[in-house]
């Protein structure tokens, strides 16, 4: 993700938002499987695996890449 990131960081800031949710939405579909459940996640695993859980685990968030690239690019101007 952080090479996909680095390739597309020039995109709009809602793009990155929405893939990262994606990919939180994915990794709890997987997780979901992982203790024998079926079908994609409902809003119950966002209670069981929020967002902080994919955060404390190193999950890479497109989104915060973003800010902290524009808030770099401001410093630096």
């Amino acid at each position: 993700m952080r090479g996909w990131f680095e390739y597309y960081r020039h995109s709009w800031k809602w793009v990155f938002r929405n893939l990262d949710g994606w990919v939180r939405m994915r990794l709890r579909t997987i997780l979901h499987k992982r203790i024998k459940k079926k079908g994609r996640v409902k809003g119950s695993a966002n209670v069981k695996w929020p967002n902080k859980f994919f955060e404390n685990n190193g999950c890479f968030s497109l989104e915060k890449a973003y800010l902290s690239y524009r808030q770099h690019l401001w410093i630096n101007c």
